[in-house]
């Protein structure tokens, strides 16, 4: 059974430090990396994809998010290292581990997840029978809904991190959180129904600009993926549909 599990990035790290990040929770970010890790090595046929793009436009690095927890792997776990790692068509030496991914274009929750899919895709030829998501604990809605519109239909997070997270921290990402499910959710006559799982309305994708690299409008950075992970259909699709039950619900993914 292929399994793939998923550590969604945070932050870049680079020098020594993570940087874009948010201050004091750098020991979430490393452990995220370590149960990603752990259940990799304990899972046959399992694929770590580390995901995450160039999201610090004001950085000064061309490195991504998935790139950044790649080096910190390398750098924090030397003893380990005899296999290879597939990062962007090359291989690099690494720790020995069934197999590890750099993802290196996803911009928020919903791309961590879909572009995990088309990354895995390319490199076994095959989709995930099975996924697993290392994040913190209060994103687990979040999650959940976006593998919901995305018809994954084997799923689960494996909750990690947050009791690096300061309290008038976590209250602030329970806010945000609440936020974030009601863009994702809507009410109609009375019941509550998952409107926009894929992140398609006008506020989601503010946020996903925000974090587009210099110089690439929406259109041109979607293009960039297609030429890494094909499915031209699939996402010139995605670029165009609205939020709504009855327009996330008609998609057909090629993993059904």
């Amino acid at each position: 059974m292929a399994h793939l599990i998923l550590v969604a990035g945070h932050a870049i790290w680079e020098d020594g430090v993570w940087k874009g990040g948010y201050s004091g929770q750098e020991g979430a970010y490393e452990e995220h990396l370590l149960w990603g890790i752990k259940l990799a090595t304990m899972k046959n046929n399992s694929t770590l994809v580390l995901s995450g793009g160039q999201t610090r436009p004001h950085l000064n690095t061309a490195k991504t998010e998935a790139q950044g927890m790649r080096n910190f792997i390398q750098e924090s776990y030397p003893g380990l290292f005899s296999d290879t790692i597939f990062c962007n068509n090359s291989h690099e030496n690494s720790f020995f581990l069934p197999e590890i991914v750099c993802e290196n274009f996803a911009r928020d929750s919903f791309e961590n997840v879909l572009f995990s899919c088309l990354a895995f895709y390319e490199k076994k030829k095959e989709w995930p029978e099975t996924m697993t998501v290392v994040s913190f604990g209060f994103k687990g809605q979040r999650f959940n809904a976006i593998a919901v519109g995305l018809k994954i239909s084997s799923f689960s997070l494996l909750s990690s991190g947050d009791r690096h997270l300061s309290f008038a921290q976590r209250e602030r990402a329970v806010k945000g959180e609440a936020i974030t499910m009601r863009r994702m959710t809507k009410n109609i006559n009375g019941e509550l129904h998952l409107w926009d799982p894929l992140h398609r309305s006008d506020e989601l994708q503010k946020t996903r600009l925000s974090r587009t690299p210099r110089k690439l409008n929406e259109h041109d950075y979607i293009n960039k993926v297609k030429e890494s992970y094909g499915f031209e259909d699939l996402l010139s699709k995605l670029e165009s549909i609205p939020p709504g039950y009855l327009h996330w619900k008609g998609i057909n993914w090629p993993w059904e």
